[in-house]
């Protein structure tokens, strides 16, 4: 009893790379993300077909209009998603010669970011994308990458939830000889303390940002970005939990980070030492109670997200087949019924047991009044017994 009234408590007190195209303002247009649903896999990612289509559809009409300056960003992203960087960074040339013959002023500064902000993420994904010695070897795209985004940000700072900020603190942490400087943290791009002080409440925070917008930041490199398969993300984002005291969010991190090593994924880092610790077993620092009930969540959640995955996958090469499009189909979704999302357990048993979680939240309270009412009782019968003089 007293360790489910523990889950409880820890449910309710926890309560609180970049590419541009079409797509990415329809999300950035719904308004959220969610960490959950990063972690899982449970959010939209489209099959090959998807961008072939919409290459070979935006190339005719720059053909037809180069002045077109969104549809080099749809080009170049299509590119990229379809394994072809060099091609992408091809297209963000282009779209730069338009550029320059346009004045420089407020009219074209949401294309320049665009094309900077992509431009520098196409050099980011295609040095990920070399083999781990060649990438090790030749930081020139990485490099190239960090200048691009620096000045994507001093145009729009606050574009994709703040995640770009995140993902230059990543570019640069890559960049870094010596990833882990001292004893006080482990691995991780926003370099944040993970040491007992940190959770003693000594101020240990960066001051750029909050964790609430790292971990906004990071979800958006996950759903929006290409870092669902990033370790190094994934690992920085259960720090990021766990510093925000949300043990269990930082537990289901922690499960991803084990699956995408025990898949084989290893850190960008150069370091090896990086990847050393993330092999390390994590000592979380919170007290995380219902560990097994989070396990088994995270594995029924990670397979009905990949079930899910496969019948949007399947939705979508079906209408492929007949020449139906989203970008030229206005009711292409309409037929598309998206499925349950699993349901944390911890949730699901107060909904089950709805009596005593509404015990639970008006117990509180009131026991916290009794406490205090007793010690305030207390301290008035010390004071009017005055002080005692030793014999």
């Amino acid at each position: 009893m007293l360790r489910l009234l523990a889950i409880l408590l820890l449910c309710i007190s926890g309560a609180r790379a970049c590419l541009w195209d079409r797509d990415t303002l329809e999300e950035e247009a719904k308004g959220k993300l969610d960490t959950v649903n990063a972690i899982v896999g449970w959010f939209d990612r489209y099959p090959p077909h998807y961008y072939q289509m919409r290459l070979d559809r935006v190339t005719k009409e720059l053909a037809v209009d180069p002045q077109l300056l969104d549809l080099y960003d749809d080009a170049a992203v299509a590119s990229s998603r379809l394994g072809q960087h060099t091609k992408a960074i091809a297209w963000m040339t282009l779209k730069k010669a338009i550029l320059d013959t346009l004045p420089q002023d407020s009219t074209t500064a949401e294309a320049r970011y665009r094309y900077l902000s992509n431009t520098g993420t196409f050099h980011l994904i295609r040095w990920i994308g070399m083999p781990q010695a060649e990438r090790n070897a030749d930081l020139a795209d990485l490099r190239t990458s960090e200048d691009f985004i620096a000045r994507a940000l001093e145009i729009n700072p606050d574009a994709h939830f703040g995640r770009e900020k995140f993902q230059l603190m990543l570019i640069r942490w890559l960049l870094n000889p010596d990833p882990v400087a001292d004893d006080y943290h482990d691995a991780n791009f926003l370099n944040l303390e993970t040491s007992i002080r940190m959770h003693l409440g000594v101020d240990q925070m960066p001051k750029e940002f909050t964790l609430e917008q790292a971990r906004l930041g990071i979800t958006g490199l996950v759903q929006l970005g290409a870092a669902w398969e990033s370790v190094d993300v994934f690992q920085t984002l259960q720090v990021c939990l766990s510093a925000e005291k949300n043990g269990t969010l930082a537990r289901l991190a922690r499960l991803r980070v084990q699956e995408l090593l025990a898949e084989g994924a290893t850190s960008l880092h150069p370091s090896k030492e990086v990847d050393g610790q993330y092999r390390e077993p994590f000592n979380f620092k919170d007290t995380v109670a219902g560990e097994k009930q989070i396990d088994r969540f995270y594995l029924h959640a990670r397979a009905a997200a990949k079930q899910r995955e496969a019948k949007w996958i399947a939705y979508q090469e079906e209408r492929f087949a007949k020449g139906m499009h989203p970008d030229t189909q206005p009711d292409f979704w309409s037929s598309w019924q998206e499925p349950p999302f699993p349901e944390l357990p911890l949730r699901q048993w107060m909904e089950r047991n709805p009596g005593f979680s509404l015990l639970l939240i008006l117990a509180g309270p009131a026991l916290g009044l009794w406490i205090l009412a007793k010690g305030s009782k207390l301290l008035a019968k010390r004071s009017s017994s005055g002080p005692q003089m030793a014999s």
